[in-house]
């Protein structure tokens, strides 16, 4: 009966974007855009997380890497989870807007009223009248007239 000789194995930590769970002798990458490792010898990838809400993504979330999220912009919004942002509503007749980080548009844009205890929507934003200014969710009387102008309100 011949001797079973043994072999020797040489271990190395896996790098960062992979990870090998205890025991076994394969790496896995990670997967780009949905988990992460950051640092060598990892046993498992982390998810990566989502922005919340009124965030949009900076830097995506790589192998190596977990996403980065900054506040969206003025006039933009994101819903909560998701990691983009988007211009708020516009038509013909109205505009919505939004502080910087917020997570929906709730205000009517420069150049629009709305009445005095009405939410902002496409529909309760009118234009500004001639010969008056409205300024970001100017309402029906807080409209700023120009100069020899009055109203009955």
């Amino acid at each position: 009966m011949k001797a079973e000789q043994a072999t020797q194995r040489t271990c190395r930590e896996v790098e960062a974007g992979y990870a090998s769970a205890g025991g076994e002798n394969e790496r896995t990458e990670c997967t780009a855009g949905v988990t992460f490792t950051a640092v060598a010898g990892e046993s498992s990838c982390q998810l990566c997380h989502s922005c919340g809400a009124g965030e949009r993504e900076a830097t995506p979330c790589t192998t190596t890497a977990d996403r980065t999220c900054q506040q969206t912009r003025p006039g933009w919004y994101s819903p909560y989870g998701d990691n983009g942002q988007y211009e708020c509503p516009k038509s013909s007749d109205s505009a919505l807007s939004s502080f910087a980080g917020q997570p929906s548009c709730d205000r009517c844009a420069d150049g629009y009223y709305r009445n005095d205890g009405t939410n902002a929507s496409l529909l309760s934003c009118q234009r500004c009248p001639d010969h008056a200014t409205c300024t970001d969710d100017t309402t029906l009387s807080t409209i700023v007239l120009d100069a020899d102008f009055w109203r009955l309100t």
